[in-house]
């Protein structure tokens, strides 16, 4: 693999084998992941995906590096009530276990208001990389990235870029308008779903068109490191052809555009993770295009 795409993927799938479509169990998702963080391939390996109500049955013996999916709630109410009981089993498997909680992801209610981003704040504290999920609709960046940005903790967005039918697939205009929007606002982002392919591509089974993770990666690369704008970020969004994408020896590309390696190491994507409950299918598809 060359190091411009190397770069671009190092430590960047969290896994995430308890969640849908995989639904593992808790040991043997845990078996499958230290498998992989054994395996040659560990430098693409992020975090291990957890609920907050499983972190009491993970064996202290060997505690793999988590990050905490939260329990939210349908109102502000309950999403306090919620986030109170996530903040004390994080805790208590940290003291259990020693284990490092480098995350927690959080789906956002329904009814916000800025309050929830202070409680996020002052009930978790500093340290942790903390990712709010909420629908990239119209209304997103003032109701949900504004206050992120303005949450003087560092908050980021996590998208979910699929599901289980097609109406979990947000259009390439909608991914587009929120790489702009993150990197306007410097929100850094999560992914979490349905990229388990490099390029864009379509599922027979959905019958729905799936983004591809090199897709996004490189699009917000470049629209950080080049300004791409929204038109030619479409374009990146919706490229299926490997041949427009370039890796090599001093960085990569797509068509004319070019980032050097020092830039991705100083700008980077402004994608923190991609959850993915499948480790081996990113891996495979990368090689079966001749990247690896």
């Amino acid at each position: 693999m060359t190091p411009g795409l190397r770069l671009l993927l190092t430590h960047r799938f969290d896994y995430a084998g308890l969640f849908p479509p995989a639904r593992l169990e808790l040991q043997p998702a845990l078996i499958e992941y230290l498998e992989h963080q054994r395996s040659a391939d560990a430098w693409m390996l992020g975090q291990f995906v957890c609920p907050a109500r499983l972190l009491a049955e993970v064996p202290p013996e060997q505690p793999p590096p988590v990050t905490v999916v939260g329990t939210s709630g349908k109102d502000e109410a309950e999403f306090r009530q919620n986030l109170l009981i996530d903040a004390k089993q994080i805790e208590s498997y940290q003291e259990r276990s020693g284990g490092l909680v480098g995350g927690y992801e959080v789906r956002l209610p329904g009814a916000l208001s800025d309050r929830v981003f202070k409680l996020i704040r002052e009930t978790l504290g500093p340290g942790l990389g903390i990712f709010c999920e909420a629908p990239p609709t119209p209304e997103l960046v003032e109701r949900v990235l504004l206050p992120l940005r303005d949450s003087g903790c560092q908050l980021g967005y996590k998208l979910r870029c699929g599901g289980l039918d097609p109406a979990g697939f947000p259009s390439i205009e909608q991914v587009a308008s929120v790489l702009l929007a993150c990197r306007d606002l410097d929100v850094s982002l999560k992914l979490t779903a349905g990229l388990h392919h490099p390029l864009r591509n379509f599922d027979r089974g959905l019958q729905t068109p799936m983004h591809g993770f090199v897709n996004i990666l490189m699009a917000s690369l470049l629209a950080r490191a080049r300004g791409l704008g929204f038109g030619e970020i479409t374009e990146v969004l919706t490229s299926n052809q490997a041949g427009d994408f370039h890796w090599s020896e001093v960085g990569c590309g797509w068509r004319e555009h070019r980032v050097s390696l020092g830039e991705v190491r100083e700008i980077g994507s402004g994608i923190s993770a991609i959850g993915s409950c499948s480790f081996t299918e990113p891996r495979d598809d990368l090689r079966a295009l001749g990247w690896w």
